[in-house]
């Protein structure tokens, strides 16, 4: 089972924007020069409300999906199982939170600092 995990982490994966206090699912976008994921009011939002700059860049996003990837892994391995709910890092001022580890679906929690100091 926990191979099958592996094998599909990303397309099961549902990346969520850590700026907001309700889960807001990031979206993928298109810039001039790579796509990435953002929050939805990155560029769409109410004349009242400031844009949310939170984004990831792919190879980041990528980045995140091996550090899951090895940690799964590593407990296949050792043929146990391994709930990655709640377990958190930071890695080049972004932080990640698992929200959610099941089979069928891992919602991460994704704060880019560094985007967001921009705004």
């Amino acid at each position: 089972m926990q191979n099958n995990m592996i094998r599909g982490l990303w397309q099961i994966t549902v990346p969520v924007c850590g700026n907001h206090t309700d889960e807001v699912v990031m979206s993928v976008q298109e810039g001039p020069g790579d796509i990435f994921y953002a929050c939805p009011k990155y560029h769409e939002h109410l004349p009242e409300e400031k844009p949310c700059f939170n984004r990831i860049k792919m190879k980041d996003f990528e980045a995140m999906l091996d550090e899951v990837f090895n940690k799964l892994g590593e407990a296949d391995e050792k043929n146990t199982m391994l709930n990655l709910t709640n377990d958190e890092w930071e890695k080049k001022g972004i932080h990640f939170k698992i929200l959610l580890h099941i089979d069928s679906q891992f919602k991460v929690s994704i704060l880019n600092k560094k985007e967001l100091a921009k705004g």
